[in-house]
């Protein structure tokens, strides 16, 4: 079942609920390591793809 609006885009259908959700939780993984500086560029970038997998993961069993 779908859980958002899908829009195509480049042949490639995004939910834009979950493609939201996505950066939202990024932004705030940013913003929270802006002010504590608890993690390296490289740390946020695993975290980063770490949230891009589950999503997507999530969005292929659907």
């Amino acid at each position: 079942m779908m859980e958002g609006k899908c829009i195509e885009q480049n042949g490639i259908s995004i939910d834009k609920k979950k493609a939201n959700r996505m950066i939202m939780s990024i932004l705030f993984n940013e913003n929270l390591n802006h002010k504590t500086k608890a993690k390296s560029d490289s740390d946020m970038v695993k975290l980063h793809m770490e949230t891009i997998k589950e999503e997507l993961n999530a969005y292929q069993e659907n």
